[in-house]
């Protein structure tokens, strides 16, 4: 099923319990509220799985499970292009709505062989999370606007997490962020990390352990880090040599390969491959190489003008100047709003016309260019105002 440019949420359930929601594509959430428009949410369920879907370009988070929801496995998703993180086990649930009362948002739960690109906040995290797992994913380019590539924190009722576990992930930070690798909150348990792979391009090696009462750690490098959480011993700051042509699969002479702990939870990989395939468990969603190149990224597009038609139509133009772009999301700010993507075309595009628009309204827009590798930065903004 393909659900696409919804109002707020794609699918939104609420103490489902044995619930499946699997193999749906969800994409351009949040078109008449972007303030909370996730892909895929779930509230207080008793075992819910979530598996084998497609989100991408949603208004906020792109998969979560929160209000009590308990034994929640979310594995083999893909999420990309998400405005707020991309995965998280555990969110804000209303008190009215968590499950029996309950104080944890995510309980027994985890997320496995998930690959999570260019999300804007935490690529993975938990808020108020019970015994949570992350295991085998894949999170590229995360936090390019805010948090950390991977965070744990309480509610807003302040319950913390608990029972965090931490391994054979990959994580890129965004090669332009200044964020964290790691944010942990008021988390005063134990995080058990091993066999991850850490890379920023920029170098950029912080993790933050903060308390609200004081007594907080920004560590600076790996290695302090390493010895103030007494974890990921065997983990890697190292590029983990990924093809973007081929979901992010691991190149040949890949870190990853064979550097993996076996993992009880994770028997097979993102596409059903048994673990393990050489000598070892692969780190990251996949087990296996692959010999795809990687693209180049798109370059942005050039000279994006607004055109006002009618009261209920505005013309946008701009020109391509990139050759290896599979397609261009045009995105919409109304009176100084946040901007929300209002359609994808595909490659060399260069016009688009927008007949969603209200009379009297003053409108701003702006384009990017995307491939396998991500976003390209934006074009200029170019505002319209419709007639009365």
């Amino acid at each position: 099923m393909y659900i696409h440019h919804t109002g707020r949420d794609g699918i939104k359930t609420q103490h489902a319990d044995n619930v499946v929601i699997e193999n749906n594509e969800i994409g351009f959430t949040g078109v008449r509220d972007p303030s909370n428009a996730e892909g895929i949410d779930v509230i207080g369920s008793i075992v819910a799985t979530i598996r084998g879907n497609y989100v991408h370009d949603t208004a906020t988070t792109g998969i979560y499970v929160k209000g009590g929801t308990r034994q929640a496995t979310v594995e083999g998703n893909r999420v990309e292009r998400t405005g707020h993180s991309g995965i998280l086990l555990g969110s804000e649930t209303d008190a009215i709505f968590m499950r029996n009362g309950v104080l944890p948002e995510a309980i027994d739960s985890i997320a496995r062989n998930n690959i999570v690109v260019d999300p804007a906040l935490a690529g993975l995290g938990s808020v108020a999370g019970d015994n949570v797992r992350f295991e085998n994913n894949t999170v590229i380019n995360a936090a390019r606007s805010g948090q950390a590539a991977f965070r744990v924190v309480p509610n807003d009722y302040a319950t913390p997490s608990r029972a965090v576990l931490l391994k054979n992930n990959i994580f890129v930070l965004d090669a332009a962020s200044t964020r964290p690798m790691v944010q942990l909150f008021d988390y005063s348990d134990a995080l058990v990390s091993d066999s991850n792979i850490w890379f920023s391009a920029a170098g950029q090696y912080a993790f933050w352990r903060e308390f609200s009462t004081g007594g907080s750690s920004y560590w600076s490098t790996f290695s302090a880090w390493q010895t103030g959480v007494n974890g990921d011993w065997h983990s890697f700051t190292v590029d983990p040599l990924l093809s973007a042509g081929d979901l992010f699969k691991p190149l040949e002479g890949s870190p990853a390969v064979d550097a993996g702990e076996p993992l009880q939870d994770v028997t097979t990989d993102y596409s059903g491959t048994t673990r393990p395939k050489g000598a070892g468990y692969d780190i990251g969603a996949h087990e296996g190489t692959t010999t795809v190149a990687t693209p180049p990224p798109p370059s942005a597009p050039q000279s994006l003008v607004a055109t006002t038609v009618s009261r209920s139509r505005v013309d946008l133009s701009w020109s391509d100047s990139s050759s290896s772009e599979t397609g261009f999301r045009v995105e919409r700010a109304t009176a100084g709003g946040a901007f929300v993507v209002i359609a994808t075309l595909g490659p060399d595009a260069e016009s688009f016309a927008d007949t969603t628009v209200k009379p009297n309204r003053s409108y701003a827009y702006r384009v990017a260019a995307f491939n396998a590798v991500g976003i390209s930065p934006y074009s200029n903004t170019a505002a319209a105002t419709t007639r009365r």
